[in-house]
Order: structure tokens, then sequence, then C-alpha cells
């Protein structure tokens, strides 16, 4: 799904001076699900597998993170 996020472009273009790439809001979103993932469980990675698959919830820029068993968003 396409960057819509205004507050997130605005921000992105303040910071860097030109607009974000198409999918710069999703990319964004996985590293900080990725980050809270490692802070919450530490960095096994069967540990943080999990941790997506099943604990995490959160709002990004692009909307709610969640993932099912399939890891499907």
């Amino acid at each position: 799904r396409p960057t819509t996020n205004s507050a997130f472009v605005h921000s992105f273009t303040a910071w860097k001076g030109r607009a974000p790439l198409k999918y710069a809001d999703n990319a964004y979103d996985a590293v900080m699900a990725v980050a809270q993932a490692v802070e919450t469980v530490g960095d096994d990675p069967s540990r943080v597998d999990t941790y997506l698959a099943t604990t995490l919830d959160m709002t990004g820029e692009s909307g709610r993170i969640r993932f099912d068993s399939s890891h499907d968003r």
C-alpha cells in the first residue's frame, strides 16, 4: 500500500527535503516492529519471530500492524 499518511509525508519531507518513496511508511513500520520485538524479547531470531506473529499489535505510520500465524498482516 503506497504512503498516504500526510503527517508521515510532512515529517519526512521536512527531514529529508523531499517526499518519501512510495512505500516508505511500510519500511519504517517494519523497522519499528522489529525494534519493538527486540526490546521486548531480546535478539534471538525465533523469539522475535514468535513475538511478531503472536504478540505484536501496534499502530504505525501505515496503520494498525499485527500478524497472523502465517505472518500475513
